[in-house]
């Protein structure tokens, strides 16, 4: 397991990659409920206002595959309810343009890697691509090793700074031994403009892909601030149909967005995928246990 001073060492080389290219992201990102009731309004303002954000032309949404990747202990879900100096997480991320993959097989297709480090409500996100032998291993809880077609597959990256990335994914890989955990997919619509991105997440599926040991579980339910938090992230989401509303910026919310907000009735939240696809497998987990 890696010292305080190591991540923190860490983290400052992380800073210095900053803005170094495309995949390179820093935002404030602000999270919502948005009723499904309301969210034709939401989208009759978005696309009136903004403009769709596809790579692809003709794309309406994008349906994202997530894997995210947590210790045996489940260190990453416990640090989202406790205050740390800097939370990170991995995860894997596949994309299928109206639902179709492109290859026209899940497994066939490439990867993104992404390191995602949040500071104060800051999201500081790096990613690059792999193909599908280095997402079987790292399914498989192994490392990525830095090959030719890796370069090959991420020719926007300098070798330099696409060996820090990897270096620096096998590193938390290794030193919190990580393993995939959760698997959460998701369509997404997503727009942009002038720096101000939205998108709404909605058909939000999860499964568990590690069983978690029964001393982990108890410890968890025997630790009240972070069992009636995760219950509570569980219960907002599921006492109605929401759907995730996502502002991400680099300053401060518009008016409009904010009016937006208002007129919707979206209710701000603390609230990540993973941690709700955790939270609700324990919440399932502990009422077998009751049984």
């Amino acid at each position: 397991m890696q010292s305080v001073s190591e991540i923190k060492q860490q983290d400052l080389l992380f800073e210095e990659e900053i803005g170094s290219d495309k995949d390179t992201f820093v935002r404030v990102e602000e999270k919502f409920f948005l009723p499904e009731r309301n969210c034709d309004f939401a989208l009759e303002v978005l696309e009136k206002t903004l403009e769709p954000c596809y790579p692809i032309v003709g794309t309406k949404f994008t349906k994202i595959e997530s894997v995210y990747f947590d210790s045996s202990s489940l260190d990453i879900f416990r640090s989202h309810f406790y205050s740390r100096d800097s939370r990170f997480k991995i995860r894997t991320r596949k994309y299928a343009p109206n639902g179709m993959w492109p290859t026209g097989l899940r497994e066939l297709e490439p990867a993104h890697v992404e390191l995602k480090v949040k500071e104060n409500n800051i999201c500081k996100k790096s990613r690059f691509q792999v193909g599908p032998s280095e997402s079987t291993l790292l399914m498989q809880g192994s490392t990525i090793a830095p090959t030719f077609d890796l370069q090959i597959r991420n020719p926007d990256l300098k070798f330099k700074t696409l060996m820090k990335r990897v270096d620096r994914v096998n590193s938390k890989l290794l030193n919190f031994q990580l393993k995939p955990q959760s698997i959460i997919t998701y369509d997404r619509k997503a727009y942009e403009k002038n720096g101000l991105r939205i998108t709404i997440d909605q058909n939000i599926q999860t499964k568990i892909l590690g069983e978690v040991a029964e001393d982990v579980k108890n410890s968890i339910f025997l630790d009240s601030h972070l069992w009636t938090l995760s219950q509570q992230m569980r219960e907002r989401h599921k006492q109605e149909k929401y759907f995730v509303l996502e502002v991400k910026h680099s300053g401060q919310i518009p008016l409009w967005v904010n009016e937006l907000i208002n007129y919707t009735q979206s209710q701000k939240v603390s609230f990540s995928k993973y941690i709700f696809s955790l939270s609700d497998h324990l919440y399932r987990e502990k009422l077998n246990h009751a049984c």
